[in-house]
């Protein structure tokens, strides 16, 4: 059977005829339409579906998948001179050929055949099955010039092709309908008629060739293993993100590889096959009665029961020292997870030793596996058995020479096999001296095979690490040779797009990236962007018809073993959604019909039938009705003449669907992707269905009457609070119904605003808070509220884990606000449509209502009313000193109490609680639930928006914001970048070499108001996030927000540019480790970067050791744009300095008041000219501006406030933020100024290693 695309003759000419068999030679070759094509139809056993109407469903949906992308089985050419084949035909006499036969294609290019071949058909006179193979051809050719120059017949009907000489030789059958103006024949199979010996079965070759090659570069990805232990994995379910992998596909494909024998061989056993003779009476007993004994049991494993048992050794030195000086590997064995981990070391010194030790043991530890017994052989040091008491483990020495006790001795040897499985796998080319980097990916693979003894059900991998998703870390062969795309920015006019490098491991923390060790730099790089040349197995190629089998196949496997409960097409369930997603892909509608074609008459399209001219060597593509006439976004009409590809030489007729903006591609749709201005992002939540950003009143009135159902009852909760009560809600009496001439003739009466949100963590996950419209209310009193400030809550944080015994905890008061008094009572009218209809009822609305509204009396400090908080927040205060607690006068938002070691920062109403003594913290609930609603949560997993993880044994603190950026996009309806971007900003590089350097000038448009308020909206809702957690953001966002007032397109580009990269990197993290306390400043600055010759400041400050060593995450990280204009780079610098000094005062006055007290606190600059001016060993003239600065300064370094120093640049952590840097340098200062896991540095030598790459 061939699999082949039908061809068409540039000579032949176009005619209809009528359906009567003819017998042809050398000459037109014409076809007719089939209608019969039940040969691919999909059918479903009747007990899977229920209802005709679902299985008619489910038909549409498989076969219109088939008549969309038909698969072709053969071709009969009657243009083409020869029999073409693609290379991949292997069959009786393959040559290969230096001058092959040159053929000249439609588009005028010219292919050279690689080799020549005989086709199997033993019927087939022998000058007529030679063939000539083709790297240009997919898909076979039998050419019916060749066949009737030989004496042979070629005889077409409707369905059927025949190849006669006195009897016939080869049938085939069409499996397609076709139009009738193609003169050429689709063939679904081809068949040698009487003896089959000698046919050629070439009809799933392309299938074989696909599948073989993806089944076998997975085999190669995992090391080689064992074809029946794989399978054993994957019946298991342990691989089941792994794309077109199954078990019978592994059976059916998966060859043996030289690369299993040499990482597995083993001496054969002996008593193997006996040469006693044995009596086959009793051999039959023996089987006889096994078959009729088996066990059955069940089995728990308690934890009592498991050995909390590790084992660690090191296997004989590495032949090969690594380019990294690694000689030898150590392993460590977990016998209770089955999970063998492994570390290359340098050497086997006691640091050496202790280091991986510590490594292998806290990836244990930080999945929650601790051990109780190390046990290891007798080579050890004191070192090693100090770092072993220190993780409170006992340790188990085995006796010299015996390696039966220690577990680790096997898993050295599976380990070892792996490894060696991996190496023979490599590339040849690949470095011998880079066999370390190989260890990683062999620890994955090796424990993505090995059974938990935990929960044998499961891998090893799976307990320790979670399941393994392939889509989104996939892997290859390691030492596979790659090349990886350089970048426009980081590559020269004329240099290569890309560089050679060796596939090593996988990107876990990178969304479907690779790393690769590159063999120029030989260093690590991580990219998406990766062409794969495997020398040891080959690259499956995977076509769109590729997959589509793929799934067919999966699909059939799954509904022949439906579960019990198969939901095919339940309303709501993920099925469902997908089906639908179908449908419409497939223009069909929701109740199984076709997508109906506009009745409306339509003028004819102009392409009506190809003329002699258009016929040339074309594909044939699927059959549409030809009278159909679509519009497109651009025109009403069709084009005269649609451009001819390589791959679509026909003039295409589009299937009828609605057209929309993304008909040109996705260059086209990205130009109509303009934002949403009028939309406002707060108060809404996201909603599938209608495909925005839905409101209150877009909720309550939903199609859906489950979601609609929700929010009515959401919204009855929230008026029966502000009333009086119903139903189950107690009430919180803040408003009263009234008539409208109740309300005084002096007063403004304001609006209502409805916000929702869902809050899944909340007791009431779907949340509608009513405030007032606080614009409408003149209010002349003070409104001013101090809270914490963000950098307080940063030291507050810090002061938790670096004093001994503290721990954190969190609070919240419910509705604080309403639980104060106004001193003059507010006025607010509600739309009488936005009342849910129950509250209408029990509060007899309908008699209050007038012109569409109803109106109500303010007697609480409500939300939204501009004294609301003043009022609250001082009532809270008065409260709190009743009871001892008191507010720092130096500092805002912070309390402590006069005699209790406890402190907390207060926001609005959310308490964050430091204390040493869970009594104090009791005591402090008690006094606020003697007014307000309070509720506690003791793992303070959450505050003001920032998610908190807490390790109080290794005194650390992780922060991050997780989903706020996603959420953040999907209201700017911003696309996800295809391409990763790794800066927030595109780097302006100066003119290197110029003499002068030219201000570049901004000449593009300026934007419309709603642009700039989309900038403004940008800006402010990444600020938040940037000062919390990635201050990486901060330098673009001030240089955008500086541009907005402005705004050009330029501007519109670089908030987009920021976007990308805040899609690119969503979920940053920040890190606080135990400290001295010691508040430490690096100060920076740049000279005329900004527009209207302005230069900018930046600081970097944070809490370290006393000497100075420890890094430390941020509690501010400075990015400002200096007002003034500075005269030389030296008076920027004081003004940096200057600006770093103003913040540090705040900061110093909150750390004396927690209990920390200051030295004069370090600001370390890289300009010895700054630091003479303010210190007075050099002296200049000085302007008004840099004078008043010198004089601040000099005063502070006097009453020993500050203290300044001078360190080199590449120190200096405030120059990241001051300038716009190139992506490879984001990318390798990340870890510093973010946590990433194993990669951040605990050190400020740490940092200026990284800095100094």
């Amino acid at each position: 059977m061939l699999k082949a695309t039908t061809y068409l003759s540039p000579s032949s000419n176009l005619y209809q005829q009528p359906h009567t068999p003819t017998v042809y030679r050398k000459q037109l070759v014409p076809c007719t339409p089939n209608a019969n094509r039940r040969s691919l139809r999909v059918s479903f056993p009747s007990n899977l579906i229920c209802g005709p109407t679902r299985k008619s469903a489910a038909l549409k949906v498989c076969n219109v998948l088939i008549d969309r992308y038909p698969v072709t089985r053969g071709a009969i050419d009657s243009g083409a001179t020869d029999h073409f084949l693609p290379t991949t035909y292997h069959r009786d006499n393959h040559q290969a050929t230096s001058n092959g036969m040159k053929v000249k294609c439609a588009n005028n290019s010219i292919m050279t055949s690689t080799s020549t071949d005989v086709l199997s058909l033993a019927k087939l006179p022998p000058l007529a099955r030679t063939c000539h193979k083709f790297d240009d051809v997919s898909t076979p050719l039998l050419s019916v010039e060749k066949l009737c120059d030989n004496d042979l017949h070629v005889l077409f009907s409707q369905n059927k092709v025949t190849v006669t000489d006195k009897a016939p030789i080869l049938t085939g059958t069409t499996a397609h309908t076709l139009p009738r103006v193609n003169a050429l024949q689709r063939v679904n199979q081809i068949n040698p008629i009487g003896n089959t010996a000698g046919m050629a079965t070439a009809a799933s070759a392309y299938e074989v060739q696909t599948v073989a090659a993806l089944t076998n570069f997975f085999h190669m990805t995992l090391g080689s293993p064992s074809i029946p232990e794989w399978i054993n994995c994957i019946n298991n379910n342990w691989f089941k993100s792994w794309p077109g992998l199954s078990a019978d596909r592994v059976r059916k494909h998966c060859t043996k590889k030289e690369q299993t024998t040499l990482g597995n061989q083993k001496m054969i056993k002996k008593n193997v096959r006996t040469s006693n003779i044995i009596d086959l009476s009793v051999r039959k007993e023996r089987i006889e009665l096994k078959k009729k004994l088996h066990d059955i049991g069940t089995f728990l494993i308690d934890g009592n029961d498991m050995k909390q048992l590790i084992a660690m050794d090191l296997p004989g030195r590495y032949p090969v020292t690594s380019a990294r000086g690694h000689k030898y590997i150590m392993v460590m064995y977990d016998y209770d997870t089955n999970y063998i981990n492994a570390v290359p070391i340098k050497s086997r010194k006691s640091s050496e030793l202790v280091a991986a030790f510590k490594f292998c043991y806290d990836e244990l530890k930080e999945r929650g596996f601790t051990a109780r017994v190390l046990r290891l052989d007798n080579e050890i040091s004191t070192e090693l058995i100090a770092a072993i008491r220190e993780q409170n483990l006992e340790y188990q020495i085995v006796s010299p020479g015996d390696h039966r006790l220690n577990h680790a001795e096997r898993a050295i040897q599976t380990f070892k096999s792996k490894l060696i499985a991996f190496r023979e796998g490599a590339d040849p080319s690949f470095p011998k001296n880079c066999w370390d980097l190989f260890v990683t990916q062999t620890v994955l693979a090796m424990n993505l095979m090995r059974p938990s003894r935990i929960n044998p059900l499961i891998s090893a991998y799976t307990l320790i690490h979670g399941e393994f998703d392939f889509n989104r870390t996939p892997m290859a062969p390691v030492g596979c040779k790659v090349i990886v795309h350089d970048r426009r920015g980081e590559r020269g006019s004329w240099s290569n797009h890309g560089s050679h490098g060796f596939y090593i491991e996988r990107a876990p923390h990178h969304y479907r990236n690779y790393t690769c060790y590159m063999r120029d730099t030989k260093q690590n790089r991580i990219s998406n962007t990766v062409e794969f040349f495997p020398s040891q197995c080959s690259l499956p190629k995977v076509t769109p018809i590729d997959r589509l089998a793929l799934v067919l196949q999966d699909l059939h496997q799954v509904l022949s073993q439906p579960p019990s409960d198969f939901p095919f097409l339940n309303q709501g369930t993920d099925l469902h959604t997908a089906i639908t997603a179908i449908q419409k892909i497939l223009c069909l509608q929701v109740d199984d019909t076709a997508t109906k074609v506009p009745t409306s008459p339509v003028p004819p399209p102009r392409y009506t039938k190809p003329t002699k001219k258009a016929l040339l060597l074309l594909p044939i593509r699927h059959h549409v009705p030809t009278n159909i006439h679509i519009p497109t976004a651009k025109s009403q009409r069709p084009k005269k003449v649609q451009r001819l590809n390589r791959y679509n030489r026909y003039p295409m007729v589009q299937q009828p669907q609605k057209p929309n903006k993304f008909s040109n591609g996705y260059s086209k749709a990205v130009e109509h992707l303009q934002p949403n201005f009028a939309f406002r992002a707060s108060g809404a939540v996201w909603d599938d269905s209608l495909n925005k950003m839905a409101k209150y009143r877009d909720l309550i009135n939903h199609k859906d009457p489950v979601i609609k159902n929700r929010w009515l009852q959401s919204g009855e909760n929230e008026f029966a609070r502000l009333f009086q009560g119903y139903g189950e809600t107690e009430e919180v009496d803040v408003l009263d119904w009234i008539r409208k001439g109740d309300v005084p003739r002096n007063k403004q009466v304001t609006y209502p605003r409805y916000v929702v949100a869902v809050r899944p963590e909340k007791s009431e996950p779907y949340r509608t808070r009513i405030t007032a419209g606080g614009d409408r209310i003149d209010y002349k009193g003070n409104v001013t509220t101090h809270t914490a400030s963000m950098e307080t809550i940063k030291m507050h944080w810090n002061s938790v884990v670096s004093t001994p015994g503290a721990k954190y905890c969190t609070a919240d008061i419910s509705n604080m606000y309403l639980c104060s008094l106004l001193p003059d009572e507010e006025y607010v009218r509600f739309k009488y449509d936005m009342i849910p209809p129950n509250i209408i009822k029990h509060y007899s609305l309908d008699k209050l209502v007038v012109n569409g509204f109803v109106y109500a009396k303010i007697k609480k400090a409500w939300y939204g009313l501009k004294q609301s908080g003043k009022i609250a927040h001082d009532d809270l205060v008065q409260h709190l000193e009743k009871y001892g607690y008191v507010k720092e006068k130096r500092t805002d938002g912070l309390f402590s109490h006069k005699e209790r070691d406890i402190n907390f920062t207060l926001v609005v109403d959310d308490f964050g609680i430091k204390y040493t003594d869970k009594a104090d913290v009791e005591h402090l609930v008690t006094a606020l639930r003697d007014k307000y609603p309070l509720k506690v949560d003791w793992k303070a997993e959450q505050y003001i928006g920032i998610h908190l993880k807490w390790n109080y044994i290794d005194r650390e603190v992780i922060c991050s914001m997780d989903g706020y950026v996603e959420q953040a996009l999907k209201e700017f309806n911003h696309i996800i970048p295809k391409q990763l971007h790794s800066g927030p900003s595109k780097i302006d590089r100066p003119d290197y070499g110029a003499k002068v350097q030219y201000v570049k000038e901004d000449l593009t448009n300026n934007l419309d108001e709603d642009q700039i308020k989309f900038i403004q909206r940008v800006t402010g809702k990444f600020l938040f996030y940037a000062r919390a957690i990635d201050d990486t953001m901060l330098h673009a966002i001030n240089d955008i927000a500086s541009s907005t007032a402005n705004g050009t397109e330029a501007t519109l580009a670089a908030t987009r540019y920021f976007l990308n990269y805040a899609a690119s990197n969503p979920n940053g993290q920040i890190i606080y480790r135990a400290s001295d306390m010691i508040l430490r400043i690096d100060s920076d600055a740049v000279y005329l970067v900004r527009p209207e010759a302005r230069s900018g400041a930046g600081g970097y400050h944070y809490l370290g050791s006393k000497d100075g060593t420890l890094f430390n995450g941020p509690i501010l990280v400075l990015a400002k744009i200096i007002k003034n204009v500075m005269a030389s780079a030296a008076e920027a610098e004081v003004a940096g300095i200057y600006l770093n000094a103003t913040e540090a005062v705040s900061e110093r006055n909150c750390l004396i008041d927690m209990g920390h007290p200051q030295p004069p606190t370090p600001i370390k600059t890289d300009n010895t000219t700054a630091r003479g001016i303010i210190t007075g060993t050099i002296k200049q003239k000085r302007s008004k501006a840099i004078d008043m600065r010198f004089y601040w300064l000099k005063d502070r370094f006097e009453q020993k406030q500050f203290d300044y120093v001078w360190g080199p640049g590449i120190e200096n952590l405030a120059d990241y933020p001051t300038k716009h840097h190139s992506g490879k340098h984001h990318s390798t200062v990340r870890p510093i100024y973010l946590y990433i896991k194993n990669k951040s540095p605990k050190t400020i030598q740490g940092c200026v290693e990284l800095l100094a790459r």
